[in-house]
This record gives structure tokens, C-alpha cells and sequence, in this order.
């Protein structure tokens, strides 16, 4: 990433409503939307080498964003997808991340705001743009 965010930054994510997105986030509730950094080990090396020849391997970092459903003292559970059923009116999650707690290296809370109604919208943007909007302002 070219610029560095920092702990105690805040990103804003422009996202398109649809009729019940507010009160599928309103259901969400206690799970905020974050980004977090993690740590993770290397796939397996799945042939044989002679221990002489082995180098140590870098640690794999890893970024994940989504809703955090569990926040807990030995894990962290990330749903990147909500989904509403008609039916129970209740929240679903699918695609659930599980990270131990000693792996995470940073957690930034993100905000979610309504799209713009103009033109400009990020839909017709890039991505960097619909995150960091403030460099639009910049340039």
C-alpha cells in the first residue's frame, strides 16, 4: 500500500443502499465494521528438501474486512457478508473468518456512509478513490 494508515485511523466505505440495508446495519448492531491485520503462516512446502537447505520462510500478512461478530480474548470471528432473511428478520453472516487473537497485529474501526447521490459516485470511481475520499481532494 502506498501510504500508511495509521492505528488510529479512520476509513470511509461509500456504499449503495437498498431498500432494507438500514435496518439490516441497525440488526448488526454491536458488530462493528472493521479492517483487521493479521498474521499467518505459509502453505506447506509439499516436496521433500534436505533440512541443510531449508530458509526460513517470511510470515504471511494478511488483511481481512467485515463485520466483527466476536471479539474475544482468544479469537476474533469476521463475517465479511450480511445477509437478511424475509422470513425471521434476523441477521445472517456467511464466509466467517476465524483469527486467533495472538495473530492480530491492528484492528481499524471503518465507517459506513450512504453513496452520494451525484455523479461521482465511487461506482464510476476507483477503488482507492471510494476509500480514501479524502485523496480526491487532494489531488
Amino acid at each position: 500500500m502506498a501510504d500508511e494508515i495509521g492505528a488510529d485511523t479512520t476509513i470511509q466505505i461509500w456504499t449503495d443502499r437498498v431498500s432494507d440495508a438500514d435496518e439490516l446495519a441497525d440488526d448488526a448492531g454491536a458488530c462493528p465494521l472493521v479492517l483487521v491485520e493479521w498474521e499467518d503462516s505459509a502453505q506447506p512446502v509439499s516436496s521433500w528438501q534436505w533440512i541443510t537447505a531449508y530458509k526460513e520462510p517470511d510470515i504471511v500478512t494478511c488483511a481481512s474486512v467485515g463485520w466483527l461478530i466476536h471479539d474475544g480474548a482468544d479469537v476474533k470471528a469476521l463475517a465479511p457478508n450480511l445477509g437478511h432473511s424475509d422470513e425471521q428478520r434476523a441477521v445472517q453472516v456467511s464466509g466467517v473468518i476465524r483469527i486467533p487473537t495472538r495473530c492480530v497485529t491492528r484492528i481499524v474501526s471503518l465507517t459506513e456512509m450512504a453513496a452520494p447521490t451525484s455523479s461521482s459516485s465511487p461506482a464510476s470511481s476507483s477503488v482507492s478513490d471510494a476509500l480514501l475520499p479524502d485523496r480526491q481532494a487532494a489531488e
